[in-house]
């Protein structure tokens, strides 16, 4: 075992040499210990060295894509639910309405049309192995029935199909461990959640999602076997209920709210936790019976979100129609949009392949909204002497006053809704994806074009606030920050507008070197900084889009 894990290491050689030479004579067993540790540890930095090369999961998601499936009618009416397959519409709507989902990139399969072999065809053949790329995040949500192990010879638990024959599970059920192998050779994506609805337990009621009253599906070896993330409606031994007073399951409901508590800045963590929270107690009031939601994830990355905008979205396959309930084509341009970034800012690497006023040979198509990319700076702070030495009496160290370091934050918001009074119609949006040197300045080797395109957006404002600086002007104080600030074609690169360096001051009305000053700088600064280059940029845009003859 051990000679063909080092025939496996790029320094097999050198291993195997050392090896030989201590194993061709007798060794102490100390001496021997010691040498397998000097083995290990080689192995072991080589191993870290592979995970280096490992794809990032914290690449932006590209495109998203969702099968849905949902079964409360079943050939065998015994075993029929009442709200799983409005469950499975009502996320399938979720996902195009608010999640920024394609229409065409979300199939919906419910009762008749989620057979076994359906299901299977569109997860290991038909479709998701055909679109889903490694960039893109993969959904697959079931609500359904589940059967326990102890109800089949080898103990393999299984989901049933619109034409599952519960007394013959091997033949007409889906295995679960055939299913999660399927979608890691099949799917080629690398994010994948898989979320069941689907209880492996309860007595064979209509408002219980198992057949007979036994173990729940297995979270932990599923998320093993896909690598990926896994949520299942309840804890092994619990029943996944459906609710008695609205007409969903439980876990459906409150997961689709939980995933709307802050919008497309939602994680999938924190919607699990009200999930879980808000699951457990209604059914323990609605029942008397415990319901725990369960996560499983070999997850390594970024929190994911389901709601983030896909950075590169494609159109789907041709002969795929899409099944949503209230879908529409016409609104699949609001959903196949830009990755709106996770809670910290997200950085596009440097290039130095393009520079500012360079046009792509390549232009791509972008939707006519704006993005606001985020607000960098102050890049440096400063007091003159006289203020400087009022500071050093209070204590204040400049550099940390919240007033200063919220500055970038407050002008990126008010920026953002004075261009939405002056651009009434157009989308307008606060993105969190921007280039890697963005903190330190305007850099001319930012990839626009790429910013655009992460961005899915016609038009970027870039804004950086240099260098801060309050000062006693003789019969005054005064606030001062310089600004640099770009509107940019987000499909060509090409830079049009731009501010450097450009000074925007004001006086405040305190008594002079009261340190009562920086809560009127929050108040004021940023707005005037915002309203010169909403201005501007607005100005700007309606110039490029006026038509000429």
């Amino acid at each position: 075992m051990l000679g063909r894990i080092i025939s496996s290491s790029p320094m097999s050689g050198q291993l195997s040499r050392r090896l030989s030479r201590r194993l061709s004579r007798p060794l102490p067993v100390k001496a021997l210990l010691l040498f397998f540790a000097s083995c290990c540890a080689v192995l072991i930095s080589t191993a870290a060295a592979y995970a280096d090369e490992l794809p990032s999961s914290n690449k932006p998601i590209a495109d998203k894509w969702a099968l849905v499936v949902g079964i409360s009618k079943f050939q065998d009416p015994t075993i029929s639910l009442k709200y799983a397959s409005k469950d499975a519409a009502d996320f399938a709507d979720y996902l195009v309405k608010e999640a920024h989902f394609a229409p065409d990139h979300v199939r919906l399969l419910t009762d008749e049309k989620a057979t076994r072999e359906n299901i299977l065809a569109q997860v290991g053949d038909k479709w998701l192995p055909r679109v889903a790329e490694p960039d893109d995040l993969v959904i697959i949500y079931v609500s359904s029935h589940g059967s326990p192990q102890s109800m089949d010879v080898s103990g393999i638990s299984y989901l049933l199909a619109h034409n599952t024959d519960k007394e013959s599970l091997y033949a007409t059920g889906i295995p679960v461990q055939d299913l999660t192998r399927m979608i890691k050779e099949r799917v080629h994506s690398q994010r994948i959640i898989v979320i069941l609805d689907a209880c492996h337990s309860g007595a064979a009621k209509a408002d219980e999602k198992g057949v007979f009253r036994s173990r729940n599906v297995n979270a932990d070896a599923i998320s093993q076997g896909t690598g990926q993330l896994v949520i299942c409606s309840s804890e092994p031994s619990q029943v996944s209920w459906e609710s008695a007073s609205y007409p969903n399951g439980v876990f459906t409901h409150h997961l689709i709210d939980g995933l709307k508590q802050k919008g497309e800045f939602t994680s999938l963590g924190e919607a699990f936790e009200y999930v879980r929270d808000k699951v457990k107690t209604q059914v323990l009031r609605e029942r008397g019976e415990l319901q725990q939601p369960v996560l499983r994830s070999k997850w390594q990355g970024d929190a994911l979100k389901l709601s983030v905008r896909p950075a590169s979205p494609r159109p789907g396959l041709p002969d795929s129609p899409s099944h949503i309930p209230g879908a529409t084509q016409a609104s699949a341009a609001s959903h196949t949009v830009a990755s709106s970034a996770p809670s910290a800012v997200r950085h596009l690497p440097s290039s130095a392949s393009s520079s500012f006023g360079t046009v792509s040979e390549a232009v791509v198509k972008l939707p006519n909204r704006l993005a606001i990319l985020p607000c960098a700076g102050p890049l440096s702070i400063k007091a003159d002497d006289l203020w400087a030495g009022v500071l050093k009496k209070e204590n204040i160290e400049l550099e940390k006053k919240p007033e200063i370091m919220s500055m970038a934050k407050d002008v990126q918001t008010q920026l953002t809704n004075r261009l939405k009074n002056l651009l009434k119609g157009k989308e307008i949006v606060e993105s969190e994806v921007s280039a890697e040197g963005h903190g330190k300045g305007l850099s001319a080797g930012d990839d626009l074009v790429e910013l655009g395109k992460l961005n899915q957006s016609k038009y970027l404002v870039r804004v950086v606030i240099g260098q801060f600086l309050i000062k006693d002007d003789s019969m005054a104080d005064e606030a001062r920050a310089r600004v640099s600030a770009q509107l940019v074609d987000g499909e060509t690169g090409e830079v049009l507008w731009q501010i450097k360096d450009k000074l925007f001051a004001f006086t405040p009305t305190m008594f002079r070197q009261d340190v009562g000053v920086f809560a009127e700088v929050k108040n004021v600064l940023p707005g005037r900084i915002a309203k010169g280059i909403a201005q501007e940029v607005a100005h700007a845009i309606k110039s490029q889009e006026v038509p000429t003859r």
